[in-house]
Formats: C-alpha cells, structure tokens, sequence
C-alpha cells in the first residue's frame, strides 16, 4: 500500500512538472514571437511581422504579452501597404490568371480582385501567366498605401495551332478513267502500228494494184486500223472525263454545296457522257 501511493506521488509530481515546463515553453514562445516581431516591424517587414504578431496575440499567451501584441498588430495593419493587380492583355481582355511575385516570392497564384498585402520598399514585381512572356516592373510601394490600383498589360495568347487541311485526295473514279484512257491509247498504238505494218504489207503485194488480195487479210488489217481509232476515241473519252472528275472534285471541296454526278456510258463503236449538277 505504501509503495502504491509513493508511485502516485511520483506520477503526480512528473505531470505537474510536464504542464509546467509546457507552460513555460509557450511562454517563451511567445516572448521570443513579440520581440522577432518588433525586429521586423523595425526593418519594415511587415508581412513577417503579423504573423508573429498573430501569433503572440493568442489566449495562450501571457496577458500582458497578449494586449502589447493586440497593440502593435493594429498598427502593422495600419501601416501595411496593399496592392489590386488589374491584368489585361493587348486585345483588351480582363485576365485573371495571373501569378504575381515579388522579389522572387509568390503572393499570389491567380488575381481573384482583393488586395495583396506587401511591404513597402522598392520591390521588384513579376506577372506570369501560361503562354506569354513575363512582365517584370520595378515599383515603390510606400507604407501606409491601402488598396493601390496597378494596372498591367500582358501579351495576348497566341491562337492554337491549326493543322493543315489532309491532302486532297482523287476520287477512285479518276484512276478508273485514268487507267481506261492508259489502255486506250496502248490500245491504239498496238492496233495502229499493227494495222499500219499488215496495210503497208499488202500495198507491196502484186496484188495491190489489181484489189485481188486475200479479202481476210484486208478485212483484217482494216479491223486493226478500226480499233485503233476505237482504242483512241476510248482514251480521249477516258482522259476527258479523268480530268472532269478530279476537278469537278477539286470544286466540290471547295464549295460543299455544289454537288456533281456524272455518267459515263460506253457502248460498241460509241460513247456518251451526262453530267449532272446540284446547287
């Protein structure tokens, strides 16, 4: 029984000296937080020195280190100067996401139209916002100043980046009318170098003078001269309506709202084309 009340005894004392000694650290907390604040009121720092201010100001501090701390944090506020930024760029739009430093330290990541606290001096300011150049102004901000109206310009974004229309590409029609008007004049050299060769042939035969040569072998050299003036009437039908294709396609893409069809019909020893078009 007695060890047991010597321990309680011994618990007791270690808290009582536990929330003594905590009691004596906030002290001095706040002692050291009063005179750190007064050093920088006294440099004209006083963004630092309010919250040191603040700080000693609190319940938990003295009575008598509270009321000077209340004191003198009402003339900090008084003698704080404060800025609005105002951001425009060069096509006259009012920004507001805008970075604003001051001597390399951000005071605010985006302008939301309230007063920015500074400490007077000579500051140098920076405005940043994506995409643009940074604007930099070196400015006297002098004590006591509430509210100083600062206007800036910054530049204007530049507009996306618009990629290039797809190449324009033929319709497949063109490349079958290409490829028939291809075959049609092939068509006509073979046929036309052939007929050209088995007529210039008869020509020298002992027949020729008399018209008594082989009638097939006449038959046959005029059916190849007659294809080959098929074969080229084919490709020069081809070729015309190749090119009526594309660039009836080339206009199409250049004005949606025409609209154009064509037919191309080609019978035995004749060929007809019909064109029809939509505004």
């Amino acid at each position: 029984m007695h060890r047991t009340v010597v321990a309680i005894g011994f618990a007791i004392a270690w808290l009582l000296s536990s929330v003594v000694a905590r009691a004596d650290d906030a002290v001095v907390a706040c002692v050291q937080a009063a005179e750190d604040a007064q050093s920088q009121r006294s440099s004209h720092q006083l963004r630092a020195a309010r919250l040191k201010f603040l700080l000693c100001a609190q319940e938990s501090c003295p009575l008598v280190v509270r009321n000077d701390c209340a004191g003198w944090l009402a003339d900090v506020d008084k003698l704080m100067p404060s800025i609005v930024v105002q951001a425009r760029d060069t096509k006259g739009v009012e920004l507001t996401d805008v970075r604003v430093m001051v001597d390399g330290e951000v005071l605010a990541d985006r302008l939301d139209g309230l007063a920015i606290p500074v400490d007077p001096g000579v500051h140098l300011f920076q405005f940043e916002r994506a995409g643009v150049p940074p604007l930099q102004q070196q400015i006297l901000i002098r004590e006591g100043e509430k509210g100083r109206a600062m206007p800036i310009t910054l530049a204007a974004t530049p507009p996306p980046d618009v990629p290039p229309p797809p190449p324009h590409r033929p319709p497949p029609l063109t490349y079958v009318f290409g490829g028939l008007a291809v075959g049609g004049f092939a068509g006509f050299t073979y046929f036309g170098l052939k007929g050209k060769a088995d007529a210039d042939e008869i020509s020298t035969l002992p027949c020729a003078p008399t018209k008594t040569c082989d009638p097939g072998r006449v038959a046959n050299a005029r059916r190849e001269v007659n294809a080959a003036d098929i074969s080229l009437g084919v490709g020069l039908l081809s070729l015309g309506a190749a090119a009526y294709v594309f660039f009836s396609d080339r206009a199409r893409v250049a004005q949606p709202t025409t609209g154009l069809q064509t037919t191309i019909l080609l019978l035995p020893g004749a060929a007809r084309v019909s064109v029809r078009a939509s505004f």
